[in-house]
């Protein structure tokens, strides 16, 4: 094994017309991400991504970024975090009960598509106090729309015709899938944009009423986006940088936990010796629901280690 020094920082790759640099060394990455600003970033390749979020956190450098992360942050302390335990597993058997009785044939579901709407619906339900299952896209969840774009969007940078024509190309609608998704991200955008509203009028109902103050500020994102447009009257949060807050911040929850959750479970299917060891610990741990908490989650070792 080559020694830490001897190993590369970085490597870099050209797709068409586009170059790519891959940082891979860990103190080459937290740089990076220390001082965004300091370093130049080709859009072209994430053309479809800055499209459906534009100014999302993961998109913005420089003062703007400073502001939305810490914004952003208040909805991860650790305590808030920990609270959130009873209410994600009491939503996770209401989903699972769901799936369980429209599904007549279990052996047809996919798994993948409701491990995604099932995190989509805890996610909203929780950080944004929004009942995610009353809504519907062109007749599907709001969180298999989503992953359904993010999959378009991950796909189209890599074919010929975005190599030729890049993100503007993607824009002219030419190709249907050019078309697809560039109809896909602007019906999504406009759900969000209906979805948000009620959320911000509903925190102004209550701010009226003298009901917001009485609520822990940062109980969900709309809290506190709310809050902070009350203390920044002169520079709010915009309408596209709720929507693009939204869209980060669930489009990261939704998908990586989608994935991960899949291949969990189906890793666990093909070594049936490691599922019984999972199962015997969550036995063990948890002889109840009702004892799940934050605490033992983290203190279980067979089930971090699969």
């Amino acid at each position: 094994m080559a020694r830490q020094k001897d190993r590369p920082k970085a490597f870099g790759r050209t797709l068409g017309h586009h170059t790519q640099v891959m940082l891979i060394d860990p103190e080459a990455v937290k740089e990076y991400f220390n001082h965004p600003a300091r370093y130049i970033k080709h859009p072209e390749v994430l053309g479809p991504f800055f499209d459906l979020s534009k100014n999302g956190l993961v998109m913005m450098d420089g003062k703007l970024w400073r502001v939305h992360r810490k914004l952003i942050a208040q909805g991860f302390q650790f305590d808030h975090l920990k609270s959130m335990v009873p209410d994600m597993i009491e939503h996770c058997q209401r989903e699972v009960a769901a799936i369980q009785s429209r599904a007549t044939n279990m052996s047809r579901v996919s798994i993948f598509d409701e491990i995604k709407i099932i995190a989509g619906n805890v996610i909203g339900a929780t950080f944004f106090g929004v009942r995610m299952g009353d809504y519907r896209i062109d007749g599907i969840s709001p969180a298999l729309y989503l992953t359904n774009i993010l999959s378009d969007a991950s796909c189209i940078p890599y074919t010929d015709s975005y190599a030729i024509g890049g993100n503007s190309l993607v824009k002219l609608k030419l190709f249907s899938d050019h078309k697809k998704l560039t109809e896909d991200i602007t019906k999504f955008r406009n759900w969000c944009k209906g979805m948000i509203a009620e959320g911000m009028n509903e925190r102004k109902r209550q701010h009226e009423a003298g009901e917001f103050e009485k609520k822990t500020i940062g109980y969900n994102m709309f809290d506190i986006f709310y809050q902070y447009n009350l203390e920044n009257p002169t520079e709010p949060l915009t309408e596209d940088e709720l929507i693009d807050e939204f869209i980060t911040f669930f489009s990261d929850g939704v998908y990586t936990t989608g994935h991960f959750m899949t291949m969990f479970l189906h890793n666990l299917l093909l070594h049936p010796e490691w599922k019984v060891k999972v199962m015997a610990e969550m036995d063990e741990m948890f002889p109840k629901l009702e004892d799940v908490t934050y605490e033992k989650l983290q203190s279980m070792d067979t089930f971090t280690m699969v």
